[in-house]
């Protein structure tokens, strides 16, 4: 929320079916979403750790570890003649099954097995996958909003306008069918009125037709 909301209010853009979002939020990457550093990230320790409070982490170490996976056959067959490494990459793959990375606790397990080089490979793609923007799979996860719309319902649902939620008509949706991961603040008043009941509960906030943008 704004600090100097009388000067330069917050301003909601409503859109379809009433959905409202912060106008022009700047999505942050997901290592910033998630408050973490890449200082971090170049450590074993410091990927271990966020692997153990976002479950969306070990999703994407997951995929680093199949990249990791086949490129270590690859050097295998190399390296060997063609025998050798045959017999190499089957016992590689009895011990690095499809499914080594599924969990928290695999991923130290892993870790503590590779090389100087080979945590190198893991934090320069993990470091890549941070620096992309948070999609749907963040977001119950997240720190920080990955959108407008998702700022806006943090802050109608529990943060700082929640309790004027219901005064505005702004209705909380937390999935709009069995198993969707729609969540929104809707307004479900006309907009000049819910304005009108803003200004007059001293807020600083202002909604904006999607068509007005201003």
């Amino acid at each position: 929320m704004s600090e100097t909301k009388e000067q330069t209010p917050d301003i909601f853009k409503v859109g379809h079916r009433g959905a409202i979002e912060l106008l022009d939020y700047q999505t942050p990457n997901r290592i910033d979403a998630y408050c973490m550093t890449i200082a971090d990230l170049k450590t074993s320790e410091g990927i271990k750790m966020n692997a153990s409070y976002y479950p969306p982490v070990v999703w994407a170490l997951s995929n680093i570890f199949g990249e990791w996976r086949y490129a270590e056959i690859d050097k295998l067959h190399e390296s060997l003649t063609d025998e050798e490494a045959e017999i190499a990459a089957s016992e590689f793959y009895a011990k690095y099954h499809e499914d080594y990375i599924d969990q928290a606790e695999d991923v130290d397990r892993w870790l503590e097995q590779l090389t100087e080089e080979q945590i190198e490979y893991v934090s320069e793609r993990l470091i890549l996958w941070g620096s992309e923007l948070p999609d749907g799979d963040d977001f119950s996860w997240v720190i920080e909003p990955i959108s407008g719309q998702h700022l806006a319902f943090n802050w109608f649902y529990e943060g700082c306008y929640a309790e004027y939620s219901e005064k505005l008509g702004i209705n909380i949706v937390e999935g709009d069918v069995p198993g969707s991961d729609y969540c929104a603040a809707e307004l479900t008043i006309p907009i000049a009125q819910a304005n009108e009941i803003a200004k007059e509960a001293g807020l600083g906030i202002r909604f904006v037709s999607d068509e007005e943008k201003s």
